[in-house]
C-alpha cells in the first residue's frame, strides 16, 4: 500500500508533551514509511539593561538548538531504528510563523503537536497557539499530551455531524488510511443534545456516504444523547477504550473549547487520547 504520509512535520521546544510527540511520530513514521522533520523557532533575547549581561549571540543559540535537535535526532535512530529519515530545521522566529511558512515552502503531509497541560493557565495560553495552528495548517494535525505512549490504533471515534460529512471523500481520506494501515475500528459519533430522534432523509444519505467512503475499513454508526458535546465525546471514547478521537471542526470556538475548559471539567479529552483534527476544505494529500 502506498504510505498517504510522506513527511510528518514535528515541532519542537524540547518540552516534555514535545518529546511524546516526536516519538509518537517517529512510531507513526516506522509504520507508514514516512519522513520525519523536526523543527525548532526560537526567539533571539532582545535584552535592553544599564547592566552589563553576557546574552548569547544568535549564532550561539543555534548551534546550541542544532546540537539539541541531533541529540534528538540520535533518540529516535537508537529507538525506533536508523532506517526513519529524520530532517532537522532550526529558524528564528514565533513558533505559530514558522510552522505556518515552512508548510507554504514544503509538502507536509501530517503534523504532530505536543500539548501542554500542566495548568489551567498552560491550557489557556499555549491552547490559543495549538487552535490557531490548526487552523492555519495545510495538512491534519494530531494533538497529544506528555503522557500519551503510542499504542497500535484499534479503535478510532470520528465524532461528527452525518450531515456535514455527506459531501466529502478526499478530506477523509487521511482516516482510511490510518484505518486501514493499523486494521481498525472505525466509529461514526454523532452526539445530539436531545433524545434519539427518527433518522432524517439528510442522515440517511450521509450514512450512505460513509459507507461508501469507509468501504474498506470496519466501521459503525453511533448516536448519543448528551447535553454538551465535548463532554459526550469524551465520556464516548473512553467506554469504547478508543486509541484516538478524529474530528473536523468548522469553526474556531469549538477548538478553543476542546483546550481551553477548565480542568475542574475534565472537559479535555486530549488530555489522554491523541487528536486528529481535519479540516473540510483540505486539499486531498
Amino acid at each position: 500500500m502506498d504510505t498517504l504520509f510522506k513527511t510528518i512535520l514535528v515541532p519542537t521546544d524540547f518540552s516534555d508533551s514535545a518529546t511524546s510527540a516526536v516519538h509518537y511520530a517517529a512510531q507513526l513514521a516506522k509504520k507508514t514509511h514516512a519522513k520525519i522533520v523536526l523543527l525548532h523557532a526560537y526567539y533571539v533575547p532582545d535584552l535592553v539593561t544599564d547592566v552589563t549581561f553576557m546574552m548569547p549571540s544568535a549564532a550561539d543559540l543555534e548551534v546550541t538548538y542544532k546540537n539539541t535537535l541531533k541529540h534528538l535526532k540520535a533518540d529516535i535512530h537508537a529507538t525506533y531504528g536508523k532506517e526513519i529519515t529524520v530532517e532537522m530545521v532550526t529558524v528564528k522566529g514565533g513558533p505559530v510563523e514558522e510552522i505556518e511558512q515552512y508548510m507554504k515552502d514544503h509538502r507536509v503531509d501530517l503534523l504532530v503537536m505536543g500539548m501542554k497541560g500542566a495548568s489551567y493557565l498552560d491550557e489557556r495560553l499555549f491552547g490559543s497557539a495549538v487552535t490557531k495552528i490548526m487552523h492555519l495548517a495545510t495538512c491534519p494535525v494530531v494533538v497529544i499530551e506528555k503522557d500519551i505512549i503510542f499504542q497500535p490504533i484499534k479503535k478510532i471515534v470520528l465524532a461528527c455531524d452525518y450531515v456535514r460529512v455527506q459531501h466529502l471523500n478526499d478530506q477523509l481520506s487521511p482516516l482510511v488510511h490510518l484505518a486501514e494501515l493499523f486494521k481498525a475500528h472505525v466509529l461514526i459519533l454523532n452526539v445530539t443534545p436531545h433524545e434519539h430522534s427518527m433518522t432524517s432523509v439528510d442522515e440517511a444519505i450521509a450514512g450512505v456516504h460513509l459507507d461508501h467512503v469507509l468501504a474498506n475499513v470496519a466501521h459503525t454508526f453511533h448516536q448519543i444523547e448528551h447535553a454538551d458535546i465535548v463532554a459526550g465525546i469524551n465520556a464516548f471514547a473512553h467506554e469504547r477504550k478508543a486509541d484516538m478521537v478524529v474530528m473536523m471542526p468548522r469553526n474556531h470556538s469549538l477548538l478553543e473549547r476542546l483546550f481551553s475548559e477548565p480542568n475542574t471539567k475534565q472537559m479535555a479529552f486530549h488530555a489522554e487520547l491523541p487528536l486528529l483534527t481535519i479540516h473540510e476544505d483540505l486539499e486531498p494529500v
